[in-house]
């Protein structure tokens, strides 16, 4: 897991905030869903895990928000997240966690432990600590919640809340963290200029690795595994999730919803967001493809082939070291008003992403939705999935957050 973020690191660069800045960032506030939410978000947590993407501004970085169902009673699910020291038993990439002290102080449970990734021809270190908190017995619906800090180490400081309640038979866990990782390492600090989503994809990927891991742990120590999805083939299907149901929790931020069970898997990846635009305006962004892979990520490019009756057929490229790649995709518009984008060729061939507008008072209510395999693309996603599987519905995630907040900056720029 850490090899997989000096990855990405080491490719994409940091920013230079002082370490006094990136500590009281790390330690802003962490939100969680209201019970509110968590009712309104029910139908896609049946499926797959939700997480909510805060809006960050300026040098800010943005609170990642994950919920999840696990068919596990809620002290099992807390049995897994309170022991370090078998980590590396669930975790892939993890080499060891050496747990340096374990009491009890004033009815709160302490402990400070060591993390270690060792290659051939580096070793990432770090600290944590962590306070765990057990419901009382005359209130066990309250739950249990574990505080992990980031106190030292490779990879910058940062803040965990993991909370887990009873539901039904099983329990409900989510994540709320912020890692800041713009104080890695040598390897990483000597390297290439700040980008925002960087710190953004990498707490996105760490996030559903850790709750997809502790989910498959939880279950497998209760003996109710899931089964694994089907490799996705044919049309990405329609969801059937009303949206308009969540209209004031994307005031907060992007919603994001992936098919997976162990992690190791994926189905649909899933967005939402506000924009304050048009439907039309919207319309005309998402089937402008060079505008529109523009807008996503520095050193894309896309040349329009043939435009016609059946579509738009394009190349596009990344032009970055160690992760240049191409292809061809085509953009059409369905007869029901869904705009499709297919890889027809080269990297992502076979992935499919489709867009539905809504109009609203505000400007429009944006679902996108997809079925894709980073890693048939790009080599170093490949690298880094193959460290840890587990990264893979993070990594989709992120790059469907990147497509929604990339057309939202070049509509908010005209």
């Amino acid at each position: 897991m850490r090899f997989a973020c000096l990855v990405l690191l080491g490719l994409l660069g940091i920013s230079t905030a002082s370490a006094q800045e990136r500590t009281v960032e790390a330690d802003r506030p962490l939100a969680t869903f209201s019970p509110a939410e968590l009712r309104q978000l029910a139908p896609l947590l049946d499926d797959g895990v939700v997480s909510l993407v805060e809006w960050a501004y300026g040098t800010e970085l943005p609170a990642v928000v994950i919920a999840c169902r696990v068919n596990a009673p809620a002290a099992v699910v807390a049995g897994v997240i309170g022991d370090p020291a078998h980590y590396p038993d669930f975790m892939a990439a993890l080499d060891g966690v050496t747990v340096r002290s374990d009491e009890m102080r004033e009815g709160v449970r302490s402990l400070s432990y060591a993390w270690s990734w060792e290659a051939s021809v580096f070793t990432l270190r770090g600290e944590n600590t962590m306070e765990a908190y057990a419901p009382p017995a005359e209130a066990p619906e309250r739950g249990y919640r574990f505080v992990v800090r980031s106190t030292g180490g490779d990879l910058g400081v940062g803040r965990t809340v993991w909370r887990v309640v009873p539901d039904g038979e099983g329990s409900l866990v989510m994540s709320s963290s912020r890692m800041d990782l713009r104080d890695a390492n040598y390897i990483a600090r000597s390297l290439a200029a700040a980008s925002s989503s960087v710190n953004r994809s990498i707490n996105v990927a760490l996030a559903f690795s850790m709750v997809t891991r502790t989910r498959a742990e939880a279950e497998r120590r209760h003996g109710t595994g899931r089964t694994h999805l089907p490799t996705p083939s044919g049309e990405p299907a329609r969801p059937t999730f009303d949206a308009t149901r969540i209209e004031e929790l994307l005031m907060r931020g992007d919603l994001l919803w992936v098919e997976t069970t162990d992690g190791t898997d994926q189905g649909r990846v899933m967005a939402f967001t506000r924009l304050s635009q048009r439907p039309d305006r919207v319309r005309a962004a998402i089937l402008d493809p060079a505008g529109f892979t523009n807008g996503m990520l520095s050193g894309a490019h896309a040349n329009i082939l043939e435009s016609g009756a059946s579509g738009t057929r394009f190349e596009w490229g990344i032009d970055l070291p160690l992760v240049g790649t191409s292809g061809e995709m085509r953009m059409s518009e369905r007869s029901d008003g869904v705009l499709c984008l297919d890889a027809t060729s080269g990297a992502l061939s076979g992935a499919a992403w489709r867009y539905e507008t809504l109009p609203r008072s505000y400007g429009t209510l944006l679902t996108a939705w997809g079925t894709f395999d980073l890693a048939s693309g790009l080599w170093l996603v490949d690298v880094v999935q193959g460290a840890d599987p587990s990264f893979r519905p993070g990594l989709s995630a992120s790059a469907e957050l990147m497509m929604v907040r990339g057309l939202r900056y070049r509509l908010d720029r005209g």
